[in-house]
């Protein structure tokens, strides 16, 4: 189900025991910051969920098409390629290709609260693929609070919701900044607004870096989250 414009995505089906590289749905969730994980082809292992950049040297293989239209078992031989260039040659990306260029990560998913009065949090993250998807020592492409709802969601309610923000690189200054951030939680929209605006250091190329999300509830210690995808994509 990507956009033409999606360089990567991965997709959620709504299970607590996700195959490989599907999201993983999170139940009993509280106040604390709470990363996606994803399913791995080690049993009972779900990693945290993460999105690389890709770049002119990091393009191995093929991939599985994460599409609920899609058999998942299909191998295409695309993998980083944006879902509107298949059938170009590789590689598709270079040092080059994202600098200067805005980008969108957007979470979208379902949640069930466990206390009246909730709302929900995202944060979205970089690092670099070095250190891996850990918010030690990561910078943030929201504002230092994140996407955050108004508190007023149901008890054992189910809701909708999505969260989005923008991002630049440029390899000149060696710095990402967030550009603008806006969600929708269950009916509650978060207004757009700017992203964090304080200079992150990165340097190049980008492709060494990874985007991350973390979630959190305001309120209950057994709410569920389930994410259906988190992706990266050209604006």
């Amino acid at each position: 189900m990507a956009n033409s414009d999606t360089i990567l995505a991965l997709n959620g089906f709504g299970s607590t025991t996700p195959s490989r590289n599907q999201l993983a749905s999170l139940t009993g969730l509280g106040t604390v910051a709470t990363l996606l994980t994803m399913g791995s082809d080690t049993s009972g292992t779900y990693p945290t969920a993460f999105i690389p950049i890709p770049g002119q040297t990091g393009i191995l293989g093929a991939s599985n098409p994460l599409s609920v239209n899609v058999n998942t078992a299909t191998m295409f031989d695309q993998f980083g390629a944006k879902a509107g260039e298949r059938g170009a040659g590789r590689p598709w990306y270079n040092q080059n290709s994202f600098d200067g260029r805005s980008l969108r990560v957007r979470l979208q998913g379902r949640l069930t609260s466990s206390a009246a009065s909730n709302g929900l949090t995202c944060i979205f993250y970089i690092n670099t693929a070095a250190n891996g998807p850990v918010t030690a020592g990561a910078g943030t492409l929201t504002t230092a609070g994140g996407l955050a709802s108004a508190a007023s969601l149901a008890n054992a309610t189910s809701y909708n919701c999505v969260f989005e923000t923008t991002f630049e690189w440029d390899s000149v200054s060696a710095a990402v900044v967030g550009s603008e951030q806006w969600g929708n939680v269950g009916g509650l929209y978060i207004s757009r607004a700017v992203g964090n605006a304080t200079p992150y250091a990165v340097a190049a190329p980008l492709a060494g870096n990874v985007i991350f999300a973390s979630i959190k509830f305001a309120t209950g210690a057994t709410n569920v989250f389930t994410p259906t995808e988190f992706a990266i994509e050209d604006v």
